[in-house]
């Protein structure tokens, strides 16, 4: 895998298959635990409560949206905020198990979708809200690195567009519903998995292509997909 960068990096052409886009966090990797234990590490350094239901139901947003919608509105300043992200991503940045951090795991069938995809000659990129060197540093974690090909960071919904175009990605596979606005502002498949904090209903009425429940059904249903977009 390339260097992770906030800006999309090259990658590598591995062959003529698709080019496929995946979400990190609960899509790819198994992070939520992680999450909720540096929040609440974070909130605790300045005295403030955490709501674990706040934090669920913020689940996929960018970072500073989640904090916002932590702290309570009076004391939701610029900097107390700026001061949160940071105290955050040092607590990320400390070793799994560290401060009894939960470590960092794939999602089911994550590597089996992502061998499919280089299995069919394509490469997989990731795209993710994360900051670049986070995403990086979590597939790393995960023992997915070595299947991914490029990554780009800082990007959410239909700003994960921009990445997905330069990379040629023609299909994009997410747990969110804003997963699903990039994949459509990108003129990607939106391939929709119920691994995240939205059920099928609600991705499905947001118009994905395709939901799964996991990973697990992805590999049979890119292999004729992949097949038809050759033959169209």
């Amino acid at each position: 895998m390339r260097a992770a960068t906030p800006e999309p990096s090259a990658g590598r052409r591995r062959g003529e298959g698709p080019v496929v886009g995946f979400d990190l966090d609960q899509t790819l990797v198994d992070s939520g635990p992680r999450i909720s234990a540096c929040l609440r590490a974070a909130l605790g350094e300045v005295g403030l409560p955490f709501d674990e239901a706040a934090a669920e139901a913020a689940r996929g947003l960018p970072l500073a949206g989640t904090l916002a919608a932590l702290v309570p509105p009076g004391r939701a300043t610029p900097a107390l905020l700026e001061d949160l992200a940071a105290r955050y991503r040092a607590q990320d940045r400390r070793p799994d198990g560290e401060g009894g951090h939960p470590l960092v795991g794939p999602m089911p069938h994550a590597r089996a979708a992502l061998e499919a995809v280089v299995a069919g000659g394509g490469r997989a990129v990731v795209v993710s809200a994360k900051r670049g060197e986070a995403v990086g540093r979590v597939l790393a974690r995960a023992g997915l690195d070595d299947l991914v090909d490029a990554v780009a960071g800082d990007r959410f919904g239909v700003a994960k567009a921009g990445a997905l175009l330069e990379q040629g990605a023609v299909v994009y596979v997410g747990d969110h519903p804003a997963d699903v606005d990039a994949a459509r502002a990108a003129g990607a498949a939106a391939v929709a998995v119920a691994t995240g904090a939205h059920g099928p209903a609600a991705l499905e009425a947001l118009g994905a292509d395709v939901v799964l429940p996991d990973l697990e059904a992805f590999p049979a249903w890119l292999e004729p997909w992949a097949a038809r977009r050759r033959s169209a």
